[in-house]
């Protein structure tokens, strides 16, 4: 997922002013804004078996014009993500029922076999409903004015 912030000129301002570095500022203020970003991943995401929710959340921050990339994995590394937010089977890119390549049957623990076929599972949005609750150009403007109290402006 991706959003833009901008250094607006007021905060820009307001670090001058008061002696601060303005790489440091926007760092302060992205660190800050990523991890609302992140809490609000953790609240949003689906949860089956908890993997992606407690383990796989990790995010990098780039200060390339006020990007921010979080990535969100399971702790396998797997795609699992990807399939939660764009959906899979029927509902997702293919648009067709998930069936098995190398077997005549699917195996799902629980599930009333054999399984010839399923649905898939539809698409969740939830990345974009934890930048909405994250309020990321607040969250990092907040950063920033963190860094202004801790340097005394």
């Amino acid at each position: 997922m991706e959003t833009k912030i901008e250094f607006r000129p007021r905060l820009e301002e307001a670090v001058r002013k008061a002696g601060g570095d303005i790489s440091e500022a926007k760092r302060h203020g992205l660190i800050y804004a990523v991890e609302r970003v992140e809490g609000a991943l953790r609240q949003e995401v689906p949860v089956r078996s908890g993997n992606l929710a407690s383990h796989g959340i990790s995010s990098y921050v780039t200060d390339n014009e006020g990007v921010i990339n979080i990535t969100a994995r399971n702790a396998a590394g797997d795609n699992y993500a990807v399939y939660l937010r764009y959906g899979t089977g029927i509902y997702g890119p293919k648009g067709r029922p998930i069936r098995p390549t190398t077997k005549k049957a699917l195996y799902f623990p629980g599930a009333k076999h054999p399984v010839k076929s399923v649905k898939g599972i539809k698409p969740n949005d939830f990345d974009d409903r934890a930048l909405r609750k994250a309020n990321v150009q607040n969250s990092f403007e907040t950063g920033v004015r963190n860094y202004l109290d801790k340097i005394g402006g």
